[in-house]
């Protein structure tokens, strides 16, 4: 299908798409019939969300997050038409930035309803998964590594999060997680968050400490939570172990390497499959990410053991950053749950809390001792 038989259509159902659960968009899925009596279903993004809904627009200013992140995607979709050649993503038809003056700001893409499904907050994916999703990244990653072209690495920094306000709303959804359950989590919280929102601290762990680790960087989706990762459907309807689209690229950037991976290891597993397997999952996306740079005429010139350092800072870049908003999300979709199971999700997101807290308590010790002076 082609953007000009999509200006032609005779009728559109739209349905909204995971409707107030986005935090920085909305989405809705158009079911068109064309002039021609064909049917097909497109994808509409529109930027919104929780963000826009409840962060002070501290500054005037200043272009608030949903309108940054949305520009970011609209330049990678354009820069990068052919995304799906790198990695399971629907094609994108249109992508418009908020400064076209002609123009709304929307992204259209493929739809992939009824083909794919997301996961659940609650739920955790399973090693199978983890292992396909660190082989999928490694794959994605060898294509940018090996670009004769390495100017996408000054033309994607990671500039999209403000320094004063985008940073204090994450810390209050940080601190927040202090009183979830019985309150219990409030002095671990107490001690990290200052450590977490130094600016110093902060920088290193979101997306710089590739530089001091010796390592390249490379272009990340840094969002690979589960409303962001599109499961192909077994036969019957239920969710395979294969990947069918990563979708929202707001925050794409040249980065660290195990950004993404971090990402679903933190917010999208159980904690005791996450600390059996995390190390595993980084030694088959080490191997796999190897392997397609050397088909591709490459070398990689850094070991396992750099990636495990630089995994460990962007795990507490990641916690600091988003886990104070799983809550929020479980809460989002308590609708879906009689208050009896309801009751047991929120047992097992505290105990989710506790955990991931713990484990980034035991990594800020190895960052390295200037950052935390």
């Amino acid at each position: 299908m082609t953007l000009a038989m999509l200006k032609s259509y005779s009728e559109d159902d739209t349905t909204q798409i995971g409707a107030g659960q986005g935090m920085l968009s909305k989405v809705f899925n158009h079911v068109l019939q064309l002039s021609n009596g064909e049917t097909h279903s497109v994808i509409v993004k529109i930027p919104g969300g929780y963000f826009e809904e409840n962060q002070d627009d501290a500054n005037e200013h200043k272009k608030p997050l949903p309108y940054r992140a949305h520009n970011r995607e609209c330049k990678f979709f354009n820069d990068f038409p052919h995304l799906n050649e790198y990695i399971q993503a629907p094609y994108v038809y249109l992508a418009v930035p908020y400064d076209d003056p002609k123009r709304d700001p929307v992204v259209v893409m493929e739809s992939l309803v009824g083909r794919t499904k997301v996961g659940s907050v609650s739920d955790s994916f399973t090693s199978e998964q983890l292992f396909n999703i660190a082989k999928d990244i490694a794959k994605f990653q060898s294509y940018f590594l090996t670009m004769a072209d390495q100017s996408y690495v000054d033309k994607y920094p990671m500039d999209i999060v403000d320094e004063v306000d985008d940073i204090k709303f994450f810390k209050e959804h940080f601190d927040q997680i202090g009183d979830y359950g019985d309150g219990s989590l409030k002095p671990l919280v107490s001690e990290l968050s200052p450590i977490l929102f130094n600016l110093k601290v902060w920088h290193y762990t979101t997306h710089k400490a590739y530089k001091s680790l010796g390592l390249p960087p490379v272009m990340c989706n840094d969002d690979t939570w589960v409303n962001n990762i599109l499961w192909n459907l077994n036969e019957d309807g239920s969710i395979s172990n294969h990947v069918g689209g990563y979708i929202d690229w707001q925050f794409a950037h040249a980065g660290c390497l195990p950004i993404d991976l971090v990402c679903s290891l933190v917010l999208c597993v159980k904690p005791s499959l996450q600390r059996e397997i995390q190390y595993k999952v980084l030694q088959v996306y080490y191997d796999t990410l190897k392997k397609e740079v050397e088909k591709k005429g490459g070398k990689i010139d850094f070991n396992l053991d750099q990636v495990k350092k630089c995994y460990q800072a962007n795990f507490c870049g990641i916690v600091a950053r988003d886990l104070g908003f799983q809550p929020l999300s479980l809460k989002q979709g308590s609708s879906k749950f009689d208050d009896w199971t309801m009751k047991a999700k929120q047992e097992e997101m505290f105990i989710k809390c506790k955990l991931m807290l713990e484990q980034t308590a035991e990594f800020v010790k190895t960052l390295p001792k200037k950052l935390l002076e």
